[in-house]
């Protein structure tokens, strides 16, 4: 009971580690290369695959059947405190990445991200869920169920059995972050299909390789499955899951669509096998139905999903921001920013207040005078003090008509020009005082 607990305790640890791990080196990385960045992360699996089974097969052949199921599986274990505290000691020393710190910035986190996250990217996750369903099962038939299944159906060796899991791990410490940079070229999708539709179209091949009973052919058997068909969609992973999320949902919904399928996928592909084996003499065949359909729904789950290896994971920094302000009932700052910016507030209107004005003349304000762009010296700010000057000097409380034509002739230029020459542009008193030299004093 305890070792479940232990091991429930250490599948939530993974959960929040694989996600951080992910999102600060894609969020970190140059750009163009997030597929490569991210597959660094993804070669922890190779690399921890290659040293417990290392450290394993050491272990098993040093002593007895009996003390290693009585003591010495325990040994690996302990050896990996030494692994924990290293990647604690470098967690401890990294910064947030600078797409998060300027959500911080904003205000823009979510309140709560495990809700947010359900309700702006259902299909992401669903999509992540099921590109991971088949990749995730299969890594796990290739590595745990080729061990029970080649000891109880083949009769071979634990250790035989091992030789080519290690060999496997060792060439995935250079497949998985090749298909990860070959991804910032191709895209995430055709490299991820690549590996899925072989992963399929292997499914009906692996256990006929394996009944063969030669070892050259098990180990190029288990070649093919994890080097060739599992990291061409493990590769490029880290990065595609990363960028289908915005930076305020990004670390849940990322891990949300990995641990689950990791569920659903992983963790009870070497049972379902195990179960089918016991049907009978059509065991095997039913095996690679069952992993068949893995490889269909991951097939199906990345021909819905969306390209992502173009998009700028920090252009939607804005877009999350406003979902966020928008749930707490505000407009985010950089929206209030704008149109406070935009719009004079209560000190530009009370230059006017005091003065009473009567409708401008053409000869004041030439009708026919044009404002644009390129008009020289005339900036957006210039443009915000025409027009309030136009509007207080027509439709002022002691003006005893609306606009005239002529003035609204005037007015509608200048409205163009303050929203399209630089509509952040602040008002300014250099502005007014130019307006002031060139129209005169209000009357």
């Amino acid at each position: 009971m305890l070792l479940v607990v232990l091991r429930l305790v250490q599948g939530l640890g993974v959960g929040g580690e694989w996600g951080g791990a992910v999102l600060m080196s894609t969020e970190y990385a140059p750009k163009g290369r997030r597929g490569l960045f991210g597959a660094f992360v993804q070669m922890g699996v190779p690399a921890g695959l290659l040293t417990s089974t290392l450290v394993l097969l050491a272990v098993s052949s040093s002593m007895s059947d009996e003390a290693f199921l009585s003591y010495g599986w325990r040994i690996p274990f302990l050896l990996s405190i030494v692994l924990v505290a290293v990647g604690l000691y470098i967690r401890l020393r990294i910064l947030e990445s600078p797409a998060f710190e300027h959500v911080k910035e904003e205000g823009g986190e979510a309140k709560i991200p495990l809700v947010e996250t359900f309700r702006n990217h259902p299909k992401a996750i669903l999509t992540a869920l099921g590109a991971r369903v088949g990749e995730n099962g299969l890594f796990y038939l290739f590595t745990v169920f080729i061990l029970e299944y080649g000891e109880s159906e083949l009769g071979f060796e634990r250790t035989e059995l091992l030789v080519a899991v290690i060999i496997a791990a060792s060439i995935g410490l250079l497949t998985t972050p090749f298909f990860g940079a070959l991804s910032d070229r191709l895209g995430r999708r055709p490299v991820y299909l690549f590996g899925a539709v072989v992963s399929l179209l292997f499914s009906f091949a692996y256990i006929p390789m394996l009944d063969t009973k030669s070892i050259p052919i098990i180990i190029l058997a288990t070649i093919i499955g994890l080097n060739l068909g599992h990291d061409a969609m493990y590769g490029p992973q880290a990065a595609f899951f990363a960028e289908s999320f915005g930076v305020r949902s990004r670390y849940t919904g990322a891990s949300i669509g990995y641990q689950l399928a990791g569920v659903f996928g992983g963790g009870i592909a070497p049972l379902v096998a195990t179960a089918l084996l016991a049907t009978g003499d059509m065991g095997t065949t039913y095996i690679a139905f069952y992993m068949a359909f893995l490889c269909a729904i991951t097939v199906v789950s990345v021909l819905v999903a969306t390209e992502t290896y173009q998009t700028d994971i920090d252009q939607d920094v804005g877009q999350d921001r406003s979902r966020g302000a928008a749930s707490r009932g505000r407009r985010p700052a950089s929206t209030r920013r704008t149109a406070a910016r935009r719009f004079p507030g209560p000190r530009m209107r009370r230059r006017y207040s005091s003065t009473t004005s009567v409708s401008p003349s053409p000869t004041d304000c030439p009708s026919r005078q044009r404002i644009s762009r390129t008009t020289p010296g005339l900036s957006a700010s210039t443009g915000s003090s025409i027009f309030m000057d136009s509007m207080m000097t027509s439709a002022s409380p002691s003006s005893t008509s609306w606009p005239t034509s002529h003035s609204i002739r005037q007015i509608v230029p200048v409205i163009w020009a303050t929203t399209s020459a630089n509509p952040i542009s602040p008002v300014d008193d250099d502005a007014t005082a130019r307006v002031t030299a060139r129209h005169g004093e209000p009357r």
